[in-house]
């Protein structure tokens, strides 16, 4: 099973729809607000949270193999901004250089 998130957006859309015509079980993550229409069909497993809320995004990996993360904030407004939406994010970065390091030799 593959977590995708951002999966209703533009690219989003055409992911999910390449993972499940090579046969992947799919679940997308998705706000109460998403529009639904662009996963209709495809036999995709549907979990509603964001991705900023905890449970909900543990509750969206529970069983999966793999996450392809596509979440973005395209439009930044005085209420959506990238600082405002992750400050975690911001505050610890990507880990420390020895981890992004370490990280980055699995996939050479």
């Amino acid at each position: 099973m593959v977590l995708v998130t951002g999966s209703t957006g533009f690219v989003g859309r055409h992911i999910v729809r390449k993972l499940r015509s090579t046969g992947m079980e799919v679940r997308c993550l998705v706000r109460s607000s998403s529009d639904l229409s662009v996963v209709n069909g495809l036999d995709v497993g549907i979990s509603y949270g964001d991705v900023t809320n905890q449970a909900s995004l543990e509750m969206a990996l529970e069983n999966t193999e793999a996450v392809v993360h596509l979440v973005a904030i395209n439009r930044e407004t005085k209420q959506a901004t990238f600082e405002r939406e992750f400050p975690r994010h911001q505050e610890s970065g990507a880990g420390s250089e020895k981890d992004r390091s370490e990280e980055a030799r699995l996939y050479e």
